[in-house]
């Protein structure tokens, strides 16, 4: 049987795409696949995935020509090694912003032997489509059903504000110093809830305590913290961040264009005031009800049926050659 094996970087912080990664491998696994996840590192393990799933070393991989590399875009030297393999090899995108960490103006991934490409969200099929003139698969990760919550907390005062200081740090410092100039100062009628270094557990856990999930993310490829918080019951404020323009719209959330931290200060303060106006209020009710069956529609189910039609395409068209 051909093995399928991912590359990772090998990062100890939490990283929604290393957790991607693995998220694949388990369910090929689960469905009679040899996958595995391959680090640099010798007995590196990223902490916050399942533990069944099977990590190889990389000084220990020993590729043959019936193996297929799964390289992601930002990995350079997994790339430049693709030279050196006479395997096949498919590109797993999950942020287009980033391609040119992995390539050089001028180059192609045709240019490394691959053959295939995947990735997570439309914005990126159609930017890969657009500038490298490739099809790729669209497989959208899953949201995780330790975030959903059917019991969605009560717009009440204080209101929690939750934000991820990872992502636009920036921008989170100054949206609370404007939201406290205009007379919302933590701990009065809000209440700022940072979450950062957190099992998946945990940050699901804070999620469910926020009323609001504000957004300050950038440059991504698709965006699953917007999504987690939706599933959780908050209302999302912010930014979609490129990525997020797969599941954003005026129904589901409170968008402002991206890097406007203007214009989300704006948007959270509005949104503090409308909750004395019984009709606004119902508005962001809907909104945040929109928001949750938003994140419904990226279920395990979907993934597994997505990743699997790739894979069952890509190795029988490789057979019949």
């Amino acid at each position: 049987m051909s093995r399928i094996l991912y590359i990772s970087h090998d990062i100890a912080q939490p990283r929604g795409g290393i957790g991607v990664l693995y998220d694949h491998v388990a369910a090929l696994r689960e469905h009679g696949l040899d996958a595995f996840i391959v680090h640099a590192t010798p007995g590196f393990r990223y902490a916050f995935a399942r533990r069944d799933v099977p990590v190889i070393d990389a000084s220990h991989l020993g590729v043959s020509r019936t193996d297929v590399l799964v390289v992601p875009e930002d990995h350079a030297a997994a790339i430049r090694k693709c030279r050196e393999v006479t395997c096949r090899k498919v590109l797993l995108c999950q942020n287009h912003f980033y391609v040119f960490h992995g390539l050089t103006p001028g180059e192609t991934w045709r240019n490394f032997g691959v053959s295939a490409y995947m990735c997570v969200s439309s914005p990126i099929q159609q930017a890969l489509r657009r500038w490298f003139g490739v099809d790729a698969s669209v497989v959208r990760p899953a949201v995780d059903d330790v975030f959903f919550s059917e019991d969605l907390k009560p717009f009440t005062p204080p209101i929690i504000v939750a934000c991820m200081p990872r992502k636009g740090p920036h921008n989170i410092r100054l949206v609370q110093g404007l939201l406290a100039a205009a007379g919302h100062v933590h701990g009065e009628d809000l209440s700022w809830l940072e979450i950062d270094g957190l099992s998946k557990d945990q940050v699901a856990a804070r999620l469910r305590d926020a009323h609001v999930y504000v957004s300050t993310s950038m440059y991504e490829g698709l965006g699953l913290p917007p999504l987690e918080a939706m599933a959780a019951g908050c209302l999302v404020v912010g930014f979609a961040g490129g990525g997020g323009l797969d599941y954003a719209t005026a129904d589901n959330g409170i968008w402002v264009p991206d890097e406007d931290a203007w214009a989300l200060a704006d948007a959270l303060e509005r949104t503090l005031a409308s909750l004395d106006d019984p009709a606004a209020a119902a508005a962001l009710e809907a909104k945040r009800r929109a928001g949750h069956a938003t994140a419904r529609n990226y279920t395990r189910a979907r993934f597994e049926h997505d990743l699997l039609a790739f894979w069952s395409t890509y190795l029988g068209s490789a057979k019949e050659a």
